[in-house]
C-alpha cells in the first residue's frame, strides 16, 4: 500500500458522548437563559453557522454510460464546516478553511447524516452501531453496519466511479494526468510542495468542471468496498464485501503518482489519519 504513514495525532473518545454544559453546575433559570443567549449570538457560533456548505458550492456533473448525473461539492469538507455540523475538531493541521482530516469513513458517514438532517433532507445512510456488518471482512475494524438508501435526497460520499468521473473532468475532460492539469503543481498540494502540511481549500487551480483539490491536499473517502477491477456496470458502487473502503486523490504527503486521477487506495473504515478527509455529493435527480 502506497502513502502509508503513522498518524501524527489520534482523535480519542471519537464515538463517546459529550458532557452537558450544566452537568456539574446548577444555575437559576435566568442565568441559564443569559448564557444560552450569549452563546447563540457569539461570533464563534455565528461563524460556525455560516460555515455550512452552500448551494453555490455544488457542481453538476453530467453522467455517462457508467455514472448517473450527480452534484459534487467543489471543495473538500473544511474544518469549519465539519465543526458547524458535528461540534468536533479532529484535525491535526488547524485552520477553518483547511480540509478536515483525522476522520474515519464512519465519521464521514455520520457527517453526511447530520448535515442532511440539519437541512431537512432525508439521510442517505442509517448506522446500526450494535450490529456487526456481515459484509466487513476486516479482523481489525469496528464493523458498524451502514445501509445506503439510494433514493434519498440527502448528502453522501461519492462512489469511486463518481469520484473518478468528476476528477477527470466529466464530459469536459482533457485527459489530464492530475485533476485539471498535467502539471501537478498547478492543481495539487503534494509531497514536494506542501511543506508537510495541508493548505487552505481553493488555493490551486480547478479542474475542467470547476472542482478544487481532487488531486492532493487530503485523500478523500469514497463509499465503495475495494474490490479490484471494476465491472462496466451502470452506477457500480463497489464490491459486495471487503476489508477496506476506497479513498482517492492523493494528499499533501503523496508522491506525484499518488495524486493522479487513476491512483486507487483503500483502508479499514475506522482508520483516520492526518492526510485523509472527504467531500460530499448529492443525487442529480
Amino acid at each position: 500500500m502506497k502513502n502509508y504513514k503513522k498518524p501524527q495525532s489520534w482523535h480519542e473518545n471519537r464515538f463517546g458522548g459529550k458532557t452537558s454544559l450544566f452537568t456539574h453546575f446548577h444555575f437559576k433559570h435566568l442565568i441559564i437563559l443569559n448564557i444560552l443567549l450569549l452563546a447563540t449570538f457569539s461570533p464563534a457560533v455565528q461563524t460556525a453557522n455560516a460555515a455550512e456548505p452552500k448551494k453555490g458550492d455544488f457542481v453538476f456533473v453530467e453522467g455517462n454510460d457508467l455514472v448517473s448525473s450527480f452534484y459534487i461539492c467543489d471543495h473538500e469538507v473544511t474544518q469549519a464546516e465539519y465543526r458547524a455540523v458535528t461540534g468536533n475538531k479532529p484535525s491535526y493541521f488547524k485552520g477553518d478553511n483547511k480540509p478536515v482530516e483525522n476522520v474515519s469513513w464512519y465519521d464521514a458517514v455520520e457527517y453526511c447524516i447530520a448535515l442532511s438532517l440539519k437541512e431537512g433532507l432525508t439521510p442517505c445512510y442509517t448506522i446500526d452501531k450494535d450490529r456487526e456488518d456481515p459484509d466487513n471482512t476486516s479482523i481489525y475494524d469496528g464493523k458498524w453496519t451502514v445501509v445506503w438508501n439510494k433514493s434519498a435526497n440527502g448528502y453522501r460520499l461519492p462512489t469511486e466511479n463518481e469520484w473518478e468521473w468528476a476528477a477527470k473532468g466529466g464530459k469536459q475532460s482533457k485527459g489530464y494526468t492530475y485533476s485539471g492539469s498535467n502539471n501537478i503543481d498547478d492543481v495539487a498540494w503534494h509531497f514536494d510542495n506542501s511543506k508537510n502540511a495541508t493548505h487552505k481549500i481553493k488555493t490551486k487551480k480547478t479542474n475542467e468542471l470547476g472542482i478544487y483539490d481532487m488531486s492532493g491536499n487530503v485523500m478523500e473517502w469514497c463509499w465503495d468496498w475495494y474490490g479490484g477491477d471494476r465491472p462496466d456496470t451502470k452506477d457500480y458502487a463497489g464490491a459486495s464485501m471487503g476489508d477496506c473502503r476506497v479513498y482517492r486523490g492523493g494528499s499533501w504527503l503523496s508522491s506525484a503518482e499518488g495524486c493522479s486521477v487513476s491512483d486507487r487506495e483503500c483502508r479499514e473504515p475506522d482508520n483516520w489519519y492526518d492526510y485523509m478527509g472527504f467531500r460530499v455529493v448529492k443525487n442529480g435527480k
